[in-house]
């Protein structure tokens, strides 16, 4: 009996983690141009892709995480353009 209820806790982490992992891949897929993404999208493991990614791209120091940070916090909509219409 407590080996069953072990192997139902292990399976439910084991399916969690799965999900989780999904989730990060999807993530980062989707963020990506569909020429990178055809060069990552074999990794299976998030983690690795990432390591991956930060490999090929280099590394994220905060000073670029600022620097990207107040770059996108600078853009402004054009009047003529809808938000819709992306």
């Amino acid at each position: 009996m407590a080996t069953q209820i072990q192997h139902r806790r292990d399976r439910e982490a084991f399916e969690a983690r799965k999900k989780k992992n999904s989730t990060a891949r999807i993530t980062l897929l989707s963020s990506m141009e569909n020429d990178i993404m055809r060069e990552f999208k074999s990794y299976d493991v998030a983690k690795e892709m990432w390591e991956a990614l930060k490999k090929k791209f280099g590394g994220t120091s905060v000073t670029k995480l600022r620097q990207l940070t107040i770059k996108f916090d600078t853009y402004k909509k054009r009047p003529n353009h809808n938000m819709s219409d992306i």
